[in-house]
């Protein structure tokens, strides 16, 4: 700032030094030249003077009335006016003063003095209301034609006589004039005044001149009123400030009226030419009457011949006619200021300012016509505009952001409100808010408007992030039928920005959540830690358990299930704030084998706290339930906003008992701390349930222990080993020796009573010591046998058994008295036994491990082997070792190992001494011999004759059994030769029948029995005539009976005959079918034997396979339809099912 400073001093400094040479060297020079002349004579003088002043205001009276309409300054041009009108009375002052001689009719210094008077009151009084011309506007010429009036009234007033007289000849000033004097002083003060208040409208040169030119007034004018004689010293000094009080006038003035304006002027002439834009002087017509130089610059001709040209064709549109031109048919108009822009065939635009160009004040039909491109301009404006515009947007972004940050900073605002609120506060972000929607949809539930379907065309949306996972969605859009909207790339920043912001704000929201459900769940701990201390049930623990929860309201709803053995479905036992109404709904549920708690029942019953998200199942993803209330409480789960739930079992000993579910609205996802804590909670309530557990466990087991102790038939007895004293004795003790507790209240007294003997009782006393000190090292320790006293001083035999539990022994006792009697008696029994075993008369041997243990007599009598050469040795070494008899023999001993208690008979051929080799019947059993050890018993009896027998019988009955079968063949080759057309049909239906039984899994035995039924299952054809048998044509109704009556014949043939197998019966029934449709008793299903019903199916078989006299043969083919035709109808299905698979599966051929 120094430089500037010292730069502008020497301008300040010269600007003064002007200012001080003008305002007092040159009117020194002047008043110096003008009062050298009084020494040549005082008229010449006072006329020099006055014309001086006479002079100053003439000029200054021209120049602001020729300059006034470019100066536009009322003030000066009204002082101006004053000042030359008072002049022209001073002029007339000068020619009639005193000695002057030019009017000839005035000798007195009156007249003049009364013009003085005159000039200057009128001037005094101008020069009051000069300063309310400031800020007024008169014509020039009103102010000429008021004051020439006053100038004339004052001339006419003088030499009309009517103005006071002012000299008196002789005696000097009169009281008027010098009063007059006085007054005029006083109003030039006050006009000085006037302008001090003024000054801010008047620069400081005017302001200064015109008070020092009042100044010098007010001296003149005192000066003028102490004179005698008009050509005194007085008068001369007046008009010396007089002169000085005019240079300060011209100085104001002319300064102002002559040499500025002008100045200005020549200075607007060069302005005119440096405007840089085109500037015209146009006439009505639009021809141009004057331009400047960046006119002709523009089109490249000097001014003269842009003159007399339209300035509509050179710088208009040429396609738009004058008259129609927005700028050139304003030119007829009024004169009014215009302003209008055009655009051009070329691109450009331009601006064309039209003002009406006047002098004096008059119209002149002209019109000052300045012509801007602004092009760049309005380029530059459209872009301030869009500039303005993004600001403005940018500054709604920004408030709306702003509300945003003032929303997420209320501490008082839980998120679902927040959400609410902030989706309200988006419209007023974008450029259209009267259109726009918004939607916030989110894990706390939908806010704003509802999403219309289809979705929208114009639509922003951004996803509110936390933790990499997607926690909501803000949507914004306009309706399809708002065409002019849309959005700006600065608003999906402020989208995103405010999504990023209410991330922020769900991350705090979640952390201010975890930080209080952490507290409460400390603080929870702790409470359930004391309700654990002070609850002696499981009831009462899990009401303290749920109260702890649910103390600090962090959960909206609570409860406890129940469960029996471990499984679904679950029972509510508590519950917290849950309504009255929906207790059924939640009933349902925790019943519900499809409901939310059975999808996470598996987890929970192996220990595990859940911690789940609840929104797929109050928003309706969970449709399948057995029961309706399941449906109804999720509903009233997304009614009361619900979101999240833990569940955390209660186990008991490993298995779940209870569990607690919490519900929860948060925003927080439940970290592995939180769970953790909940693991920790679960485990110190499944520690006390234990406990519980663990006592009730005790007290049943102390009770089941009394109820053992005192039921127990073993006497037993409990002492404190501390204090030696008897604790407990049960009832059998108090039996078995018949002391009483208080007889045994001590291990002393107790020795005392057992052992009446010193010696022995010292003995046993050192005994229990040492027995004791072993016990405690954890052993059972058995005491040595021992003869007790009872009370009534009998002896009893018993072993004691000691154990050490803590600090108390237990010691049971076994009466051995009648053991050993019994042992007495078993001993002298089984001495009877081996008496008898060695009497017996079947052989008798015990193997273990295959070999011989003992051998009684008889067994060695009848193998001829001693008892020495016996055992010890190996079971199988006497029996010859052909595969069919090893295998015989192992699976009898494992018989026998498998089945304890059951007797195992086989035959094994055994070897005797002398080569020969015996048929054994051996019967073994599984028994404990006589060392305590498992063995087995084997009776053996020879049946070496009776085998011998047996095949004896066998091979008679094989003789017989083919005799049968002879005679059967033989009465059946008898039947076929009365019927040669059924040769051998007898012995093909057996054989087919036989194969049929034996593919139904049949015995050979009961196949070749059915073969030989087969043989004779015709046999009551004996009874029907030859003629019908071999008749060549279809029987007639009677002839047909006659043969059905084949089958009751041949029953009551062989119903006598002693068969071993139901033959006459099988023959009885071998036409009967399973519905009841055949004959001769038209039996049903089960009542006819399988013999019967399958030689049924092989008759049929044999029969269409076969020639007969009235057809041919049909073949097997046909028979096989036949039966099958009739499955389950005629034929028995498992029969009919066995021919197929005989004859289709595996090609059996039909005998011949």
């Amino acid at each position: 700032m120094q430089p500037a400073i010292s730069k502008a001093r020497p301008a300040l400094q010269t600007h003064w030094g002007a200012l001080l040479a003008r305002l007092v060297l040159a009117p020194l020079v002047m008043t110096s030249l003008i009062w050298s002349t009084s020494f040549f004579g005082y008229l010449l003088f006072h006329s020099l003077a006055e014309m001086f002043s006479i002079i100053v205001a003439g000029t200054a009276l021209v120049v602001a009335t020729t300059s006034s309409a470019f100066t536009r300054n009322q003030f000066t041009t009204f002082i101006a006016v004053v000042i030359g009108w008072s002049a022209g009375i001073d002029l007339v002052h000068v020619l009639v003063f005193k000695g002057m001689h030019i009017v000839s009719d005035v000798t007195s210094a009156n007249p003049a003095t009364q013009l003085w008077v005159a000039a200057r009151g009128m001037q005094a009084v101008a020069l009051v209301i000069a300063p309310v011309m400031l800020a007024r506007s008169v014509s020039v010429w009103t102010l000429h034609l008021v004051f020439g009036l006053c100038s004339a009234l004052c001339l006419w007033s003088i030499w009309a006589g009517y103005f006071p007289v002012a000299y008196i000849e002789g005696q000097g000033l009169s009281d008027f004039k010098v009063t007059a004097e006085y007054v005029i002083i006083a109003l030039f003060a006050l006009s000085l005044a006037l302008m001090w208040g003024q000054r801010r409208l008047m620069t400081f040169e005017l302001h200064l001149t015109l008070s020092l030119a009042l100044v010098f007034m007010m001296g003149s004018e005192f000066a003028f009123t102490k004179y005698v004689s008009v050509y005194a010293q007085a008068n001369l000094i007046g008009h010396l400030l007089k002169i000085y009080a005019f240079w300060c006038v011209y100085l104001a003035l002319v300064q102002s009226t002559l040499r500025e304006p002008f100045g200005a002027l020549a200075r607007s002439a060069d302005t005119y030419d440096a405007v840089p834009d085109p500037t015209f002087l146009l006439d009505a017509e639009g021809t141009i009457r004057q331009a400047n130089a960046a006119a002709a610059t523009l089109l490249g001709r000097p001014v003269a011949k842009l003159v007399g040209r339209s300035v509509h064709v050179l710088f208009h549109n040429p396609a738009i006619k004058p008259e129609d031109c927005n700028v050139c048919s304003h030119l007829s108009e009024d004169g009014k200021v215009l302003v209008r822009d055009l655009e051009l065939p070329d691109g450009r635009s331009i601006e064309c300012a039209l003002a009406p160009f006047s002098g004096s004040g008059r119209s002149s039909g002209l019109w000052v016509c300045v012509q801007r491109d602004i092009t760049d301009r309005r380029r530059m404006t459209t872009e301030r505009e869009a500039l303005l515009y993004d600001l403005g947007e940018r500054v709604k972004e920004l408030r709306c952001i702003s509300v945003v940050a003032e929303l997420l900073a209320r501490p008082d605002m839980d998120l679902r409100a927040l959400l609410a609120s902030v989706v309200a506060a988006l419209a007023p972000g974008f450029t259209r808010p009267d259109l726009l929607r918004a939607l916030i949809s989110s894990n706390w539930g939908h806010f704003g408007d509802e999403m219309p379907t289809p979705a929208p065309l114009k639509q922003l949306s951004a996803e509110v992030v936390v933790d990499r996972v997607a926690v909501g969605r803000i949507c914004v859009w306009y309706p399809d039928v708002a065409t002019e909207a849309h959005f700006l790339r600065e608003e999906v920043n402020l989208l995103n920005t405010v999504a990023q912001h209410l991330a922020e704000a769900v991350q705090r929201n979640r952390a201010a959540e975890r930080v209080q459900r952490l507290s409460y769940l400390y603080e929870t701990m702790v409470l359930t830690n004391k309700a654990i201390a002070g609850c002696k049930n499981r009831d009462d623990l899990l009401e303290a358990l749920l109260g702890a929860l649910a103390k600090r309201g962090a959960y909206p709803f609570a409860f406890i299930s129940v469960f029996d053995d471990a499984r679904m479905p679950g029972r509510l036992a508590l519950n917290h704030a849950i309504p009255q109404d929906q207790l059924a709904h939640l009933a349902d549920s925790l019943a519900d084998m499809k409901g939310p708690l059975a999808d996470v029942f598996p987890k929970i019953a192996a220990g595990e706290v859940i911690c789940q998200n609840l929104t797929p199942f109050v928003a309706g993803g969970h449709p399948e339930h057995d029961l309706p209330g399941t449906a109804e409480w999720l509903a009233f789960l997304n009614r009361q906003n619900i979101n999240s739930r833990i569940v955390m079992p209660l186990m008991c000993q490993g298995e779940l008992v209870a569990c607690v579910a919490l519900y929860l609205r948060t925003t927080a996802e439940i970290d592995d701390e939180e769970r953790s804590l909940f693991e920790n909670l679960s485990d110190d309530v499944g520690l006390a349930l234990d406990s519980f557990a663990a006592g009730m466990t005790a007290r049943q087991m102390g009770s089941r222990f009394e109820g053992l102790f005192d039921g127990s038939p073993l006497p037993t007895q409990i002492f404190s080993l501390r204090t030696g004293k008897t604790l407990a004795m049960n009832a059998a003790m108090k039996d078995w020796l018949g002391y009483q507790p208080d007889e045994l209240k001590s291990v002393k007294a107790a020795l005392m009573r057992f052992f009446p003997d010193p010696e022995t009782r010292d003995h046993y006393r050192a005994l229990w010591d040492a027995s004791v000190a072993e016990a405690l090292t954890g052993k059972t320790v058995t005491a040595e046998r021992v003869s007790l006293t009872c009370s009534d001083g009998s002896l009893r035999q018993a072993n004691a058994l000691l154990t050490v539990v803590n600090d108390d022994a237990i010691i049971s006792w076994v009466d051995l008295t009648e053991i050993n009697r019994s042992a007495e008696v078993l001993r002298e029994s089984e001495g009877r036994f081996r008496t008898m075993v060695e009497q017996a008369v079947n052989g008798i041997f015990v193997r273990r491990d295959g070999r011989y243990i003992y051998v009684n007599r008889r067994y060695c009598e009848m193998t001829g082997w001693s008892e020495a050469e016996l055992l010890g040795q190996d079971v199988l070494n006497f029996t010859p070792h052909d595969e069919a008899n090893l295998e015989n023999i192992h699976k009898a001993w494992a018989e026998s190992a498998a089945n304890k208690t059951e007797l195992v008979k086989y035959d094994v051929p055994l070897c005797c001494k002398d080569g020969r080799v015996i048929e054994l019947a051996f019967t073994a059993r599984a028994i404990v011999w006589d060392d305590g050890l498992p063995a087995v018993i084997v009776i053996a009896d020879d049946i070496t004759e009776r085998k011998h027998a047996d095949a004896q019988i066998a091979a008679y009955v094989g003789r017989l059994e083919t005799s049968m079968r002879g005679t059967l063949l033989a009465v059946s080759q008898m039947v076929e030769m009365r019927d040669p057309y059924t040769a051998g049909h007898e012995r093909r239906v057996g054989l087919i029948a036989s194969a049929i039984a034996a593919e139904m899994g049949w015995d050979e035995k009961r196949c070749r029995n059915l073969e030989l039924m087969g043989l004779v299952h015709d046999i009551g054809k004996i009874g029907v005539p030859a003629e019908i048998l071999t008749k060549p044509t279809q029987l007639t109704p009677l002839e047909y009976e006659f043969v059905k009556g084949h089958a009751q014949a041949g029953y009551d043939i062989l119903k006598g005959v002693p068969f071993d197998m139901p033959v006459a019966d099988v023959i009885h029934q071998h036409h009967e079918r399973m519905d009841g449709s055949g004959y001769p008793q038209g039996l049903i299903g089960d009542a006819i034997l399988p013999e019967a019903r399958i030689l049924g199916v092989a008759d049929v078989l044999e029969s269409m396979s076969s020639h007969r006299p009235y057809r041919a043969a049909l073949g097997i083919d046909a028979a096989m339809a036949e039966v099958e035709a009739h499955r389950g109808t005629l034929f028995d299905p498992e029969v009919v099912d066995a021919a197929h698979r005989l004859i289709r599966d595996k090609g059996y051929v039909l005998p011949s």
